[in-house]
């Protein structure tokens, strides 16, 4: 729970002698992966320690793939943003220049230099991008949101 509550996420192997229903559902909502009762065997052990291992790799996998990505959306200035959202909103560069009163030769030039700041090669790749970062951000909020309480 401590861990959790730390936003540090670690594959705990809850071991026991006295194991009972509640504190197998207790251990499992505090965040342990397994739930192993005394006595067990060897093979056991390390089957359970190299599937928390494989599921500590994926975890780290994914941290990094999000943080790569955060990386990438947060060289973005205020500029870039604001004609990320008129993108992801479906203006044309006719409307978004009107609103931005600025030149659709003008609207041009910042998404291109938005989209090679993002280094993606459509406006496909732009919103799926940008679509899996919000997502995955709003992830990462409910899972801290969720370890807090």
């Amino acid at each position: 729970e401590q861990l959790l509550q730390e936003g540090k996420r670690l594959p705990v192997i809850f071991i026991t002698a006295h194991a009972d229903v509640p504190t197998a559902v207790a251990a499992m909502k505090s965040g342990a992966v397994e739930f192993l009762e005394k006595p067990f065997d060897r093979d056991t052990l390390l089957n359970r320690v190299e599937r928390a291992l494989e599921l500590d790799a994926q975890w780290r996998s994914q941290d990094a793939a999000f943080a790569a990505l955060a990386a990438r959306i947060d060289v973005l200035n205020e500029r870039d943003r604001e004609t990320l959202q008129m993108i992801q909103a479906g203006e044309s560069n006719k409307a978004m220049a009107a609103k931005l009163f600025i030149s659709e030769r003008a609207v041009e030039m910042r998404r291109s230099s938005l989209m090679k700041k993002l280094q993606v090669g459509s406006v496909a790749e732009l919103i799926d991008l940008t679509s899996t970062h919000r997502i995955l951000a709003e992830l990462n909020n409910l899972k801290a949101g969720q370890s807090l309480s």
